[in-house]
């Protein structure tokens, strides 16, 4: 399960006499189409209403979130910019790029919790594997070859990978790319086989057959894809445990964020 944060760049007490004064800008840290992208655009579109104020979507993507992260802690601190925060964003990437110009933990006042975002063990149809214990033997079978995708280094849907890999005991390949809609293409296209991701982005391309889900990550079964079973059903409960505990940790979806203001 992945988590997405809505937060804020820290704002001055002047700034809650009117707000919104001006439009307002929500910047997410990945490219358009992946989940957070999703929920930020949805988000947008009922705080407009709620505002009478136009709110818009900025995408800045580069570096797994941390270019975004920056551009949002450099805005003004007037809270009419907002960041879709994920757990790349906010924890991962400090200890992944030592470089980082800012300290997301400072830059931002955290708002709220906007979605928990539950992630996908997913396939591409040509992938001659339909369960997890199948996909298993065939990658013990086939040692790095078969690749798979994520948004990028130290985001949830790698770390969940990597988590599987090592209780599985097999080696699979890691192709990262720039957010989750360019990995989920890839995917879709057979340039990749495998990608944990999120349900929100993903469920549209299962159900039209052109991915296939080998277990959900979860303590059980979710209802909008009750044949498929979990990793724990799959065979694996102490992957299926860890697999949980990251994708909490900070879910990405990119797929589910919160929200902070600058």
């Amino acid at each position: 399960m992945k988590i997405i944060l809505f937060l804020a760049a820290l704002i001055f007490p002047a700034a809650a006499l009117a707000f919104p004064t001006k439009p307002v800008k929500i910047i997410v840290a990945f490219p358009p189409g992946g989940g957070t992208d999703i929920v930020a655009r949805q988000l947008a579109q009922r705080l407009g209403e709620t505002w009478g104020q136009a709110v818009i979507v900025e995408n800045r993507a580069g570096a797994s979130g941390t270019v975004g992260t920056e551009a949002a802690a450099r805005a003004d601190p007037d809270g009419h910019t907002l960041f879709m925060a994920t757990m790349g964003n906010m924890t991962a990437n400090q200890h992944l790029y030592p470089r980082m110009t800012v300290d997301p933990l400072r830059a931002f006042a955290p708002i709220t919790k906007v979605v928990d975002v539950h992630f996908v063990f997913l396939a591409n149809p040509a992938l001659p594997a339909n369960r997890v214990q199948e996909l298993i033997e065939l990658a013990k079978k086939r040692p790095g070859e078969i690749a798979y995708s994520s948004s990028g280094p130290g985001g949830a849907p790698h770390l969940a990978m990597e988590l599987f890999k090592r209780r599985a005991g097999v080696d699979l390949q890691h192709v990262p790319y720039k957010g989750s809609g360019p990995s989920m293409n890839d995917l879709i296209g057979g340039r990749v086989m495998l990608t944990m991701d999120s349900l929100v982005q993903s469920l549209p391309y299962i159900k039209a057959g052109r991915l296939k889900a080998l277990a959900v990550l979860g303590p059980r079964r979710t209802a909008l894809l009750p044949e498929v079973p979990t990793v724990a059903e799959s065979g694996l409960p102490g992957c299926a445990d860890e697999l949980v505990r990251s994708a909490r940790a900070g879910g990405d979806a990119e797929a589910g964020s919160g929200s902070a203001e600058r």
